[in-house]
């Protein structure tokens, strides 16, 4: 503001020369300018205002702690903006603050044009600093031909450690938009003790096909010490088709059956879809469990003839392929029903956008993504916790069910419970054929109307039923609670008790693919426990000082003051590419091995396409406008009428007419 005015005021004393001054005269007008500019910047500089004094350039200053804010805040994808607006209730006033909402936002174009073409050498110079620094932190990385990063893969030992407990069944489902280069963000997601999702690794790739799907895999199997889940959940993308079975030679892969039965309406014809019960049966059949593999084929193809499908192409193959998404057919495979759909990569998708940002840097996606998969732990240590120092309340009086509620998590106890108290109301005995070592006892199930066989040895007092509910989801059935209360067993089997659903599967020693014990805490996390206990005794501090008078604000001013000085004394100051290597925890490279690769164009990059029948849904959730050429309520207006093109035409027509009546020539 004192340079807008000075030069306002230089532009009405600055005269204009002419020839006809002297040497001498020119030199005394000069002088007298200069002293009035002088006289002028004196003023303006400390007899302005104090309301007006705050927005001056020279009293607008960044602290380190402001800076360590919008850093802070970055990591959960707040913005500048909403920075200041809290930074102002911490200080009571944005008088306060020191700095205006134009400092904050330059603050953070500043990082991004620090990070500049360093983001990708920065990025994987992050990740060997974690493998340094934390044992049994796992990554890898790969260059083009042009030394752009084009592919990496991470897993942190806590990641790995969950694998190693909670991988029998795995999805993977790439999702875009998280950073500005449209690299692709792939995580493995299981389902841990508490039923919740759990990521296991996670990679970006510039681009979806099978060389890159091929490669991540192999790193994925690399970093778990070559275990194979049980069932490999992805959708139906023809990349993955190729590569899945060139690396997983064990694992299962499984197709979402939510993305396939979601065309299935598409798929046939619009009569039968929505005027016969068509659709829904098809469902029913397709998403039971507890069909065996002949059942189902029987009660597909009875729906086929009665509907008269057969010439469906589409059918037909979903058909031929029905070994690799129908539950059916992977009954007998340990804990195989534990998924059916990519849903939960879908959801943690969703849980990971609402951290990232689609114009981020590679940095910035860093630091974001440790800040959800810290919410992610805290989650699950919060649900360990409640596990561990309480009880559920039961709801029958069987043994079995007050010994799983010592046992298992919450989370499984309740659908545990669910099979005692339908063991109450539907099992009945049947039948009971027996050999010479393992009884055969059949039991009525009135809730599904049939009748399950379990086979039991009692001299072990193994069981197995026909339902396989145990094989599928990894806890007892109804069916064999009924046998086992009935020959008066107290507690669950220690063979029916997998400890990836017990309360204490966390409780294992930590160890890496060699053997070696690996600590939970390393010297970094003791120092932010340490800087945790300081904030909240600076807080707790300052609340106590309001009630106090000035002077012991003062005192505590000038200790901080005192302490700060003796951290870094004023020759020492940093630099402002140090001070932004600290706040970012990276630091930057002279020499770039890594370039930031450019711009992918993937399927999911752009603008999604629609379908037709998308759109015609969209038309009609359209509000309707009044259009001033056709005089209706529709879903256009007078720039996009329909019939615009026909009333101007017509509007020519009837204008020449009317030329060729009133024309000299046709009057004589």
């Amino acid at each position: 503001m004192i340079r807008r005015r000075l030069r306002s005021l230089g532009s009405v004393v600055k005269p204009r020369f002419t020839s006809n001054l002297s040497s001498k005269q020119l030199t005394k007008f000069k002088y007298h300018s200069l002293l009035f500019l002088s006289f002028m910047l004196l003023i303006t500089t400390y007899f302005v205002p104090k309301s007006i004094k705050s927005f001056r350039k020279k009293s607008r200053k960044l602290t380190l702690h402001q800076k360590q804010l919008i850093v802070d805040h970055c990591k959960i994808n707040i913005g500048p903006t909403t920075s200041f607006r809290a930074y102002k209730e911490y200080v009571n006033g944005y008088q306060n603050i020191g700095a205006s909402l134009t400092d904050f936002k330059n603050f953070g174009r500043e990082i991004k044009c620090f990070i500049g073409q360093q983001d990708a050498q920065m990025f994987i110079n992050q990740l060997q600093q974690l493998s340094e620094t934390r044992e049994g932190f796992y990554y890898a990385f790969d260059v083009d031909a042009d030394q752009c990063l084009c592919r990496v893969f991470w897993a942190d030992a806590e990641a790995r450690r969950n694998y190693s407990l909670y991988g029998e069944a795995v999805t993977f489902d790439p999702t875009y938009s998280t950073n500005r280069y449209n690299m692709i963000f792939s995580p493995f997601t299981g389902i841990d003790h508490h039923k919740k999702s759990v990521t296991f690794s996670a990679s970006l790739m510039s681009r979806e096909n099978d060389l890159n799907f091929n490669w991540i895999f192999e790193k994925f199997l690399d970093a778990m010490g070559g275990k194979e889940p049980h069932c490999f959940f992805t959708d139906q993308c023809l990349a993955m088709k190729i590569a899945v079975p060139a690396v997983f030679k064990t694992a299962a892969h499984r197709l979402c059956m939510w993305h396939i039965m979601h065309k299935l309406p598409e798929k046939v014809d619009p009569t039968v879809a929505k005027e016969t019960d068509f659709v829904s049966r098809l469902n029913s059949v397709v998403w039971d469990c507890d069909l065996e593999p002949s059942d189902f084929e029987e009660r597909w193809s009875g729906l086929i003839s009665e509907f008269q499908m057969e010439d469906n192409g589409w059918l037909s193959y979903m058909f031929s392929i029905r070994q690799r998404w129908i539950p059916a057919y992977y009954r007998d495979i340990p804990l195989g029903c534990l998924l059916r759909t990519t849903q939960r990569s879908e959801s943690e998708n969703s849980f990971f956008k609402r951290f990232e940002n689609p114009r981020g840097t590679l940095v910035e996606f860093w630091l974001r993504f440790q800040s959800a998969m810290d919410q992610q732990r805290y989650r699950q240590k919060s649900l360990d916790r409640d596990s561990d120092h309480s009880l559920p309340q039961t709801k029958t009086l069987l043994r079995l069910e007050i010994h799983a509620s010592t046992v298992y998590t919450h989370s499984l106890f309740y659908d545990f419970q669910q099979q005692c108290v339908d063991y109450l109301h539907s099992c009945s005995a049947g039948d009971s054929p027996r050999d010479a070592t393992t009884r055969f006892l059949d039991v009525e199930d009135s809730m599904f109307r049939k009748t399950y066989t379990v086979a039991l040895n009692p001299t072990t007092w193994d069981a197995s039923c026909s339902c396989k509910l145990f094989e599928r989801k990894g806890y007892i059935c109804k069916h064999i609670i009924w046998i086992l209360s009935g020959k008066g067993v107290k507690k669950i089997p220690d063979k029916y008790l997998l400890s990836r659903w017990t309360k204490n599967t966390k409780k294992m020693p930590l160890y890496d693919v060699n053997g070696h014990l690996m600590d939970d805490f390393t010297a970094s996390d003791v120092s932010k426990m340490h800087i945790s206990t300081a904030w909240s005794e600076f807080y707790s501090t300052l609340t106590l000082l309001k009630a106090q008078p000035a002077p012991k604000v003062t005192e505590l001013i000038h200790l901080l003051t005192t302490f700060r000085q003796q951290l870094q004394p004023v020759s020492e100051t940093m630099t402002k590419q140090q001070e932004l290597e600290m706040l970012l925890g990276c630091r930057s490279s002279t020499e770039l091995h890594i370039l930031p690769h450019v711009e992918s164009k993937n399927k999911g990059s752009g603008k999604r396409l629609m379908s037709k029948k998308q759109q015609c849904i969209a038309k009609v959730q359209k509000p309707k406008r009044f259009c001033n050429n056709c005089k209706q309520i529709a879903h256009h207006d007078k720039r996009n009428c329909p019939h615009s093109s026909s009333d101007h035409a017509s509007s020519l027509q009837s204008a020449d007419n009317a030329s060729e009546i009133s024309s000299p020539s046709d009057v004589l």
